[in-house]
This record gives structure tokens, sequence and C-alpha cells, in this order.
């Protein structure tokens, strides 16, 4: 390990963002690729693709070579079953040292809850749930996951209208919202939009949750029936990931990230928490220590023998860019290739 600098990279579904910092604990460089690098949704070359993007802008804005990299880390979605890791690092260690692999919900762990007893919810595009026991195992849901994140949400409220206007179901806000939002004339719009074979519709509509969250903290009754049953699902699998450790009759960190939990409302979050405790009624609520994207740095961190703490934390934290790089849904973004929106003013 003869290079100088730290890599860091967060593969979702949505985008992927790549950190580079120097061992001082300074962040140098950060930037994304919009796009999924899941390698079950899209295979392992577009994955490879979208992960590899995001890497070279960052380096390029660092003015970096490859070679420079001391450790590399990776918290991918899709890193779940042996045969996948075996994929990634046979793949990904053609071009980056020694790569660290492991699924994007044992990054958010890391990044949420650094050390002790701990659950962490991470909700954006899709969902995952991550858990430590006291002796510092993990387990993470990967395709035990039942309940998804803001695209699963859209579904549901997409398919309350379609009964709203059939009949079936009572009126909604929700219709007169999404039509507002989608910029369409009517329901029927919407699903043919969606539905047929030439569609110009983008496929990402988590981008409404916003929208649905807005409603049903408004007290519309079925968007708000549709929001508590979301979060109801996200706390059973907090419940469970809790019980596959060996924690929930013990007190520890329940952590909530992602962009479902950005929304100001309370409702889907109450609604995990009540789930939650009333299996695991000692479980307290805290706030994340990192954004889950910064979950593969700190592990690169980890990698290097580093530790996190003191001028090394405190510069890190200073110079960690804005939740906007972070961000699953940045509406003007959604559907392009993004520039980094790290602010000129902000030198790393």
């Amino acid at each position: 390990m003869t290079g100088r600098h730290l890599l860091g990279v967060d593969g979702g579904n949505t985008k992927t963002v790549a950190l580079l910092a120097m061992p001082s604990g300074e962040l140098i460089a950060a930037d994304r690729e919009l796009g999924c690098a899941d390698l079950h949704s899209v295979g392992p070359q577009r994955a490879l693709e979208v992960i590899n993007g995001a890497i070279d802008k960052t380096l390029t804005m660092a003015a970096v070579e490859p070679s420079s990299i001391r450790v590399s880390s990776f918290s991918l979605a899709g890193a779940d079953w042996p045969e996948n890791l075996q994929l990634l690092r046979r793949s990904l260690q053609r071009r980056w040292p020694r790569p660290l692999i492991v699924n994007d919900a044992l990054g958010a762990l890391r990044s949420a809850v650094p050390s002790g007893l701990a659950v962490v919810v991470a909700a954006g595009t899709g969902a995952t749930t991550a858990a430590r026991a006291a002796d510092g195992s993990t387990w993470h849901a990967g395709f035990w996951q039942q309940t998804q994140g803001s695209a699963e949400l859209a579904e549901q409220a997409l398919r309350a209208i379609y009964r709203a206007d059939l009949g079936i179901d009572p009126p909604t806000k929700l219709t007169s919202r999404l039509l507002s939002e989608l910029g369409v004339r009517d329901v029927e719009a919407i699903l043919h939009d969606l539905s047929r074979r030439t569609s110009a519709v983008s496929p990402e509509i988590g981008s409404l949750a916003p929208t649905i969250l807005d409603v049903a903290e408004e007290g519309d009754a079925t968007a708000r029936q549709i929001v508590v049953d979301h979060g109801t699902g996200l706390g059973h699998m907090a419940v469970a990931a809790a019980r596959r450790v060996g924690i929930e009759d013990r007190p520890f960190s329940i952590v909530l990230v992602g962009g479902l939990f950005r929304h100001p409302g309370a409702l889907m979050r109450e609604a995990l928490l009540s789930a939650l405790r009333s299996s695991a009624p000692l479980a307290i609520e805290s706030p994340p220590a990192y954004s889950p994207s910064a979950g593969g740095l700190l592990l690169a961190f980890d990698a290097a023998g580093i530790r996190i703490a003191g001028d090394v934390e405190r510069r890190l934290l200073r110079t960690m860019p804005s939740d906007e790089l972070f961000d699953t849904h940045p509406r003007a973004l959604v559907g392009t290739r993004a520039a980094s929106v790290i602010d000129e003013s902000d030198k790393f």
C-alpha cells in the first residue's frame, strides 16, 4: 500500500458517490455519477460503468492518478451474496488497489453509528436494514428486505389514485397533487405514460415521494394510510435485524437515514418507531454521525488502520460535502449526468 489517498465509494440504485481523502482526514474531492450501481438491477457491466464513472470524475477533480490510491473501499447495493462479492472484487481490483467490498447497508451502519449496539434503516430509492451486536458482528437484510424505499411508496400512491379514479376507493388529494407534479391532464395519462411501450417518462417515480409525504402530513386519509403502512413495514424489518444479532431486549441506537427520512414530516418516522418499540422497547433514536454515502470512505480509513478521532475526525467533518451531493432525488438532476455540485467557494 504505497499510495497516498483513501478512496471510498457508495453505490446505490440512483447514484454513486466517490470520496477521496488524505490520511490526515481532509477530503480533497467528491463527485457522483447518476445511474444504478446495483448489478442485480442493471447487470455487472453497467453497474461497474457507473461505479468507475464516479471514481474517474472524483480523481479528475482532484488531479490525482489511480496509482496514488492507497486503499479503496466500496459500499454497494447488490453486494449481497458471496458470488456477487467475488464478482465485484474480481472486477474492481483490476483498477483499484485491494478493494474492500461490503453491502451498502453495512456502509450505512458504519457511517451512522461507528460503534456499539445499533440498527440502521436506510431508505432512499430502495431500502435496506443492518444491525450490529455487542461483539461487533453484523447482519444486513439484503434480499430479506421486504418494505422498500421511495419507488415502492410511489407505486402504492399511484395504485391508490388508479383505484380512486375507477371509483373502487374514495377520492384522494393524491390525485390532483400527482397530476400537477407530473404535468399531465388526468389519471389515464399517468397510467398511459408509465405503461406504454415507448414511454418517454422516467421510470424513476421515487421522486414523487416528497409530494406523497406532504399530502399525508396534510391529513389526506389515503396518503396517511400508505405512509403509516410503509413506516410500519420498515419498523418490522428493524425488529427483525435487532433479533438477528440478539439485541432486541437491550438498549441500542436506531438511526434512520436516506431521502425518505429527510422529509420534515414525522408520520413515517413515528410509524416506524412505534412498530420497532412494540418489540424492542429500549431502542433509542439517534442522529447519524455521518451521511450514509460516507460509509465507504470510513471503511477505507478502517482498512488503512487510521483511527477517525481527534484532528482526523475534525478535518473529515469540516470538509465533508453538503447533503445536496448525497440527495437521492435532486429534482433538477434526475435523468441527467450531474456535474459536481460542490460549491466553488468550498475548496477541499
